[in-house]
């Protein structure tokens, strides 16, 4: 297996660490979800440079490969080493940002609200056009946690799932 040379990445402080999106405040919520979409341009940068530091492109097919090289936390070997939870954030972020970009302004991020959502106040895409239902809205962390656990899973022809499967594939 090929391990991911790091260099100088920086994993993600977050505001509020050990602590779960849903356990904060709606004003906790709304300064983490600040945090985050302010932190895209920095966030993508630690990204790229992640990506040539491995010889990598920064695009999907560098972000997909980069996941390949997955690392078990050697602390308890059923779960990634923790900075893989920063390093799929970022990837999260980065095809996210492929999204809005694609949208021609129509995506956008927003704090998910729905206080019976998995992802309750976690930040998610929405906006979305040209859907059956107006109020959908996507998590792509979520995502690539997914795709991350089948192949910490030993499934080696896991896939992105559709939505991300998707969006790599246009250029």
């Amino acid at each position: 297996m090929t391990v991911v040379e790091l260099g100088d990445y920086e994993p993600w402080p977050s505001p509020f660490p050990g602590r779960r999106a849903a356990d904060l405040t709606r004003a906790e919520a709304k300064q983490a979800f600040a945090h985050v979409v302010d932190g895209i341009p920095e966030r993508l940068r630690q990204l790229a440079d992640l990506c040539e530091r491995n010889g990598l492109d920064n695009d999907p097919d560098g972000w997909t490969t980069l996941l390949d090289m997955i690392e078990r936390d050697p602390d308890d070997p059923s779960t990634w080493a923790p900075v893989w939870s920063t390093i799929g954030y970022d990837i999260a972020l980065a095809f996210a940002e492929r999204v809005i970009e694609r949208s021609e302004g129509s995506v956008h991020w927003k704090m998910d609200t729905a206080k019976t959502s998995l992802t309750y106040q976690q930040p998610q895409l929405a906006g979305f056009t040209n859907v059956p239902n107006k109020h959908y809205a996507f998590n792509p962390y979520v995502s690539v946690t997914s795709f991350m656990r089948r192949r910490l899973g030993g499934e080696t022809d896991a896939g992105l799932g559709p939505f991300l499967e998707y969006i790599a594939s246009k250029e």
